[in-house]
């Protein structure tokens, strides 16, 4: 059983050309739909978006109001081009699917970018084997609800983007974020290796996600080589109703400063190893969940949270946390309680250190 709610998928499967068969793929999910049936995934070659008319793109008579598909064959192996207009004249109940076997590059588009992609509906823009580029990062796609993808194997800089509700996937090695990122409410997932926050995530309530993209150790507070390293300040430019960070993988995430989301209700920790806090680390947030396979270790007396849910899933292991007040054991982002395996060899104890009441709410 997943414990760990990861939202996420496996590298290798990532890394796959993926086919549609009866559905558009998002997420690891299948979302069948009418117009789906006619949607068809196969890589081309380079793609550069222009910022002309319809009919000024070298493969843009291969799209239509409803057909959103670039094929290999459409370019063969030479680059192509497809136009802002084109892909703006997509209908929104008709899912927008942009493949590459190399790069997608996005010219200076001047105006933003208007899909009329639609809710429960997908644009995907992927390059399977290099990057995805935006020539100018002030430019602006949008999405009339549906939900948005980015993915390019080697690096990312995303421009303006708003999703107006829809889900958001971004996914490279090094990933940019210099602009404003809006979903309004729609999840916003971000895998990388390299990270680097200097615009906004704006998720309204919802849920923003970040996790390695090679499944690489977490840092939280000190830029670290080798890891995915999120500093407070980088923290400090998410507003999430939920931020998680983490997923089930077999990771190490180390909390190495003083970490004190600003526009954060919710922190949720995730990791399929260890968590735990160095001397400089520790969290202050209204409500945390912290789970981790082979133990939580979150010692240091600048803690401060006001509800904690914890969870360890090995045998001889132990959850430890301590607080410089006092909190609620609580139900957190649908985990009740704290949890060690139970039945173990006895070394699964809890322990709790606070300097104030510690109450509990949920949870045996």
């Amino acid at each position: 059983m997943n414990l760990f709610n990861t939202f996420r998928k496996s590298g290798a499967a990532r890394r796959k050309p993926r086919r549609a068969t009866g559905g558009a793929r998002f997420l690891g999910r299948v979302r069948p739909s009418l117009e789906a049936l006619e949607d068809r995934l196969a890589p081309a070659s380079t793609i550069t978006i222009t910022a002309g008319a319809v009919g000024t793109g070298s493969l843009d008579s291969f799209l239509s109001a409803t057909d959103g598909t670039i094929r290999a064959e459409d370019g063969g192996s030479a680059a192509g081009t497809v136009s802002k207009g084109a892909l703006e004249a997509v209908n929104a109940a008709t899912d927008i699917n942009v493949e590459a076997l190399a790069s997608i590059a996005f010219n200076d588009l001047g105006t933003p970018l208007d899909l009329q992609t639609g809710v429960g509906h997908l644009a995907r823009f992927i390059a399977l084997n290099n990057s995805v580029s935006f020539a100018n990062a002030t430019n602006l796609i949008r999405t009339a609800g549906g939900d948005l993808r980015l993915e390019g194997p080697s690096s990312l800089t995303t421009p303006r983007i708003d999703t107006n509700g829809g889900a958001l996937d971004i996914e490279a090695a090094t990933v940019d974020l210099p602009q404003r990122v809006v979903s309004d409410g729609g999840t916003i997932q971000v895998s990388a290796n390299i990270l680097s926050i200097g615009g906004t995530l704006e998720a309204a309530s919802g849920r923003v996600v970040i996790s390695s993209f090679d499944s690489m150790p977490i840092n939280l507070g000190t830029e670290t080589t080798g890891s995915l390293s999120l500093t407070d300040a980088e923290i400090d430019n998410i507003q999430a109703g939920v931020l998680q960070i983490g997923h089930g993988g077999a990771l190490t995430l180390t909390v190495s400063a003083a970490i004190t989301p600003a526009n954060v209700n919710t922190l949720t920790l995730l990791s399929g190893a260890t968590i735990t806090d160095a001397a400089n680390g520790s969290l202050a947030v209204s409500r945390l969940r912290a789970a981790a396979a082979n133990g939580v270790t979150l010692d240091s007396a600048a803690n401060d949270v006001a509800a904690l849910a914890g969870l360890t899933t090995t045998t001889g292991v132990a959850f430890v946390y301590r607080d410089a007040t006092g909190f609620v054991i609580d139900t957190v982002d649908g985990l009740a309680g704290i949890t060690t395996r139970v039945p173990g060899n006895g070394s699964e104890r809890i322990t709790l250190t606070a300097g104030g009441a510690v109450t509990q709410t949920a949870g045996a």
